[in-house]
């Protein structure tokens, strides 16, 4: 089984990781954009403008446009734009979405590092980041 390539172990773990955020997501009827977006309000309240910097480098083609994922977030009541400001920020019932979905995503990432110590997966991160450190410099 460990004698596969690192881009297959590299693949599988990305997939696996995706299809597990997924499911947390879609049995709150969330897409990956409105977390990300939930994630980002919950540090702070920010003007559309200031979500759209720091979520264009992220955005695919085929996302939903971030004034589509708010407007959806506003209309389910998770988000509320202030009418003087134009800032956005969770509601109460966003801070408990986002509270309760965080405490399911920290329990998925705990269960992938079932039996990994602190130290190997440190050494893990440390070893993927120069491997692409030395692609990035060719």
């Amino acid at each position: 089984m460990t004698d596969r390539p690192i881009g297959y172990w590299l693949k599988q773990l990305d997939r696996l990781i995706d299809d597990s955020f997924d499911q947390l997501l879609r049995q709150r009827s969330l897409g990956r954009r409105e977390w990300q977006v939930m994630r980002a309000l919950n540090e702070r309240p920010l003007r559309p403008d200031d979500l759209d910097a720091e979520f264009t480098p992220f955005m695919a083609s085929a996302a939903p446009d971030l004034e589509t994922v708010v407007a959806e977030l506003v209309a389910r009541g998770l988000v509320r734009r202030d009418p003087t400001s134009g800032m956005l920020h969770l509601t109460e019932r966003g801070e408990q979405v986002h509270t309760e979905l965080w405490a399911e995503v920290r329990a998925s990432r705990d269960r992938m590092t079932s039996g990994i110590s602190g130290q190997e997966y440190q050494a893990t991160i440390d070893v993927l980041a120069r491997m692409a450190g030395n692609l990035q410099q060719n």
